[in-house]
């Protein structure tokens, strides 16, 4: 049968009220002895018998001393930390600055993601950065200057592991031999690769020359072709 369940609520009748506090009171006091005793923890308990002056502790008042002064300086330890708690109108304030950076982070994000793909029409020849202010110029600057410093980063480690590849034809070895239908000419040709400086947000002062543009092999070719939503019109 199961138990029934007990309304927590103050006892209105004086010796129902006695009753209990004499029954639970035990109760109380073998529950922290059977804590301490079988997860081996230090562990007291006091309590005010508000019907008489006398004050029942467990285990002992030395023993109970003993764990309130550990109590006591665990406090002070915590009192000289950092808060971690926060009220109802700091912890909103504090999810408001998150979600605020992490906005910010996303139209970054989304802003660097409309540049790439400007990026990839006016090198498909769609579009051309008259189109662009002042602010967005300088952008894709630093867009394609870091694009540039990807693909110096990759060819060195590709050169290092005694591989690289060029649009000459084919990839090379270390040994020389050109492969994937390169000649060896090629393969000669590809390893004097010529220095480059940092463009700059003038246009007329810096010019970038695309060769050999493989529209198929870019992200989203249906942005640079005649069928794509993205096609210049």
């Amino acid at each position: 049968m199961a138990r029934r369940k007990i309304t927590l609520a103050f006892i209105k009748n004086q010796t129902n009220r006695k009753a209990s506090f004499k029954k639970r009171r035990k109760g109380l006091i073998k529950k922290v002895e059977e804590i301490s005793t079988l997860c081996d923890v230090e562990a007291c308990a006091v309590i005010l018998n508000p019907y008489d002056e006398k004050i029942e502790i467990w285990p002992s008042p030395e023993g109970a001393l003993a764990v309130l002064k550990r109590y006591g300086a665990a406090v002070s330890g915590i009192h000289h930390r950092p808060p971690k708690e926060m009220d109802q109108e700091s912890f909103i304030l504090h999810r408001v600055k998150k979600n605020r950076e992490k906005l910010d982070r996303l139209l970054m994000e989304n802003k660097r993601n409309d540049l790439s793909w400007f990026m990839y029409r006016c090198m498909a020849g769609t579009n051309s950065l008259h189109n662009l202010d002042e602010r967005e110029r300088a952008e894709m600057c630093r867009l394609i200057n870091q694009r540039i410093r990807d693909v110096d980063s990759k060819i060195e480690n590709l050169m290092k592991e005694g591989v690289w590849w060029c649009g000459c034809g084919g990839s090379t070895s270390s040994s020389g031999s050109a492969s994937s239908g390169g000649s060896a000419s090629s393969a000669s040709c590809c390893r004097r690769r010529g220095e480059h400086g940092e463009l700059h947000a003038d246009s007329d002062r810096a010019r970038v020359q695309w060769a050999s543009l493989d529209i198929d092999a870019l992200p989203y070719p249906h942005l640079f072709t005649g069928t794509g939503s993205g096609a210049h019109r």
